[in-house]
């Protein structure tokens, strides 16, 4: 059953990150397309476009990503959180070097969207007066905050799915080595983070998710602190996998 919930766990993750890479591209050739290029049979002088790059850049990232994570769990024949552990030094530092490189980039990316949304969000008309303010919804902050929103739990997911906790019960904790105490400790911190930052991409998402301007409660800079949260959230789960990994070993 833990084989099957982590296979059917690898597989949404590499579809996931392949079309977000897939949509990224369609997006970056959109934004080169909005600038200013004359053609003429095969040659064309234009004006480069820092969108297209950035979002060409991201979804080349992604794509090398799912590749090689599919290539990574595929032809590893240790790939159950134990067999892991019962594995190779070599490939449990590749295994380990791998995750904390997909862990990282993930939450990076949910950070960056989210700070896209923001700033997309803020090109809109809006009129604020103290805590209030009335808006114009944006649909593309409502698609890189919800982008984000995935890519932020997928980061999380595959951190606690690959990290495990045995040691979870008040007495067990006590009794517990120093190093699963300090693993215990980042993933309750991890948790922490990742409720504060889901709540305020989802509000932030939500306000643009309608189709004509509203009035309201400001949720002004709640998409850019989502995705600075992000980043910390990378910097906990990193700890919490390694010094969960680590706890296991030693």
């Amino acid at each position: 059953m833990v084989n099957r919930g982590v296979g059917a766990f690898v597989c949404f993750v590499i579809i996931a990150l392949d079309i977000t890479a897939g949509i990224l591209g369609i997006k970056a050739e959109a934004a080169q397309n909005q600038e200013k290029h004359l053609r003429l049979w095969l040659f064309e002088c234009k004006e480069p476009s820092q969108e297209a790059y950035r979002l060409g850049f991201a979804a080349i990232v992604l794509l090398i990503i799912a590749h090689v994570l599919a290539n990574l769990l595929s032809g590893c024949t240790a790939c159950s959180h134990d067999e892991i552990h019962k594995a190779s030094t070599g490939r449990q530092l590749g295994v380990g070097a791998f995750v904390c490189f997909v862990i990282i980039a993930l939450d990076i990316t949910a950070g960056i969207l989210g700070i896209k949304a923001e700033a997309a969000q803020n090109q809109e008309k809006h009129l604020r007066l103290w805590l209030f303010e009335c808006k114009e919804p944006s649909q593309e902050a409502y698609r890189l905050g919800f982008a984000a929103i995935v890519l932020l739990i997928i980061a999380h997911v595959l951190a606690n799915l690959l990290s495990g906790c045995t040691a979870c019960s008040h007495d067990e904790i006590h009794k517990a080595s120093t190093g699963r105490q300090l693993s215990l400790l980042s993933l309750f911190f991890t948790w922490i983070i990742l409720a504060v930052a889901l709540g305020m991409l989802v509000i932030g998402t939500k306000a643009n998710h309608k189709a004509n301007a509203s009035c309201g409660l400001s949720h002004h800079h709640f998409l850019s602190i989502g995705g600075i949260l992000c980043f910390v959230h990378s910097l906990f789960s990193i700890a919490y996998y390694v010094t969960a990994t680590a706890s296991v070993h030693y």
